[in-house]
């Protein structure tokens, strides 16, 4: 079976992603501790997705604090939850565990989202593919096999492949319970009462 380097949030987007590909992939999960207030609760969740989906341990990655300064490192912003250059950085990450595996596969979450993110579309997944196989010297492929989903199909896909919301996490704010206010929970609780 053909290995994976899966990269986990937590959420409910790589947790489907996950579902999905373990049926024809060997998947090994990589959580990417950022600095961001939510880690450690999402941490938590990869865990507790990683059991329930009996996939390969997780890989831990935590770097350090790169000062940015936003909705997703301060406690009093709500309004800007772009963190410039992430899902690069994750993606670089993921190639480097990847390659020490003798893996050509990365996969990531991304959704088609209300808030259309530079570095979520799949110009920049194609780019992002071809920079990183030139920096390994090495054929690196970059799967998004939900990026076609809004947050209401994966939702709804989730509870047709019995995925608990109890084993997601989404809130931007990272307390044990989310706070309800973040546009990561604003987005959820949409999608949830559309398939109410």
């Amino acid at each position: 079976m053909e290995k994976v380097v899966v990269l986990m949030s937590g959420g409910i987007d790589s947790f489907l992603m996950c579902k999905i590909l373990s049926e024809n992939y060997e998947l090994y999960p990589l959580f990417v501790d950022y600095g961001h207030l939510a880690a450690n609760q999402e941490q938590k969740t990869v865990l507790k997705q990683i059991k329930f989906l009996n996939l390969n341990s997780a890989k831990l990655v935590k770097i350090p604090d790169l000062g940015l300064k936003n909705s997703l490192t301060l406690e009093e912003e709500y309004k800007d939850d772009f963190y410039p250059g992430r899902n690069l950085l994750l993606l670089i990450i993921a190639a480097q565990f990847a390659i020490g595996m003798n893996i050509e596969r990365i996969a990531l979450g991304i959704i088609r989202s209300e808030r259309v993110f530079s570095d979520s579309t799949s110009f920049f997944i194609q780019r992002a593919e071809q920079l990183i196989s030139d920096s390994v010297n090495k054929q690196m492929t970059i799967f998004t096999p939900i990026s076609d989903l809004q947050k209401n199909e994966v939702v709804e896909l989730a509870k047709e492949l019995e995925l608990p919301l109890s084993h997601s996490y989404s809130c931007q704010k990272g307390d044990l319970k989310e706070c309800g206010k973040c546009l990561s929970c604003l987005e959820l609780d949409k999608a949830i009462l559309e398939n109410k």
